[in-house]
């Protein structure tokens, strides 16, 4: 894929990363995330910023996929963190959610890593990258659901709606009183 095209396919998956941490950083119980969340929130930016700025200049993919997958160990550590939350109420559905996220994703991560260094000597392969989207979307998606309730229990709220798969196809509407 020529430079261009990466910087512009990778781009998008930087910015979701920084604001699924955004978010997890400030929709938390847990004290030690709490009071470190603005320094999480500006460590995030700017390493992102750097990254960018980093692999604008070399213009090696490397620099970018090692950075990247620096800052989704940052973002796993933070996950479970908040997942693991003594008081947080919806604590059972926000680690299924967490956990399924991070196998799709690293599911994904070995489609693209078998394209990636396949796709030269066979050009048959790259529905494999269409698999490393696929499952970075779904893991992106149980990622927000993760921070949606990671919002209720922030707000001391029941979810109004929990989405497949983190609790099947059950519906609630519901309030504490």
């Amino acid at each position: 894929m020529r430079y261009s095209m990466q910087l512009a396919d990778e781009l998008p998956m930087l910015g979701l990363t920084v604001s699924c941490v955004w978010a997890r950083s400030t929709s938390t119980h847990h004290a030690g995330v709490v009071k470190w969340s603005s320094h999480i929130r500006a460590g995030i930016c700017t390493q992102a910023l750097a990254l960018v700025l980093i692999y604008a200049h070399f213009k090696l993919y490397e620099i970018f996929l090692h950075g990247y997958t620096l800052m989704l160990l940052e973002d796993a550590t933070l996950v479970f963190f908040v997942a693991t939350a003594a008081v947080a109420p919806h604590r059972d559905l926000k680690l299924k959610s967490a956990i399924l996220a991070g196998i799709l994703v690293i599911l994904g991560r070995f489609f693209w890593e078998v394209e990636n260094a396949h796709c030269s000597s066979n050009p048959n392969i790259w529905p494999m990258h269409i698999m490393w989207h696929f499952l970075s979307a779904a893991s992106a998606y149980n990622t927000a659901v993760f921070a949606r309730l990671s919002r209720m229990d922030a707000n001391d709220r029941l979810p109004s709606l929990v989405w497949w798969p983190a609790a099947g196809t059950k519906t609630t509407i519901k309030k504490k009183i």
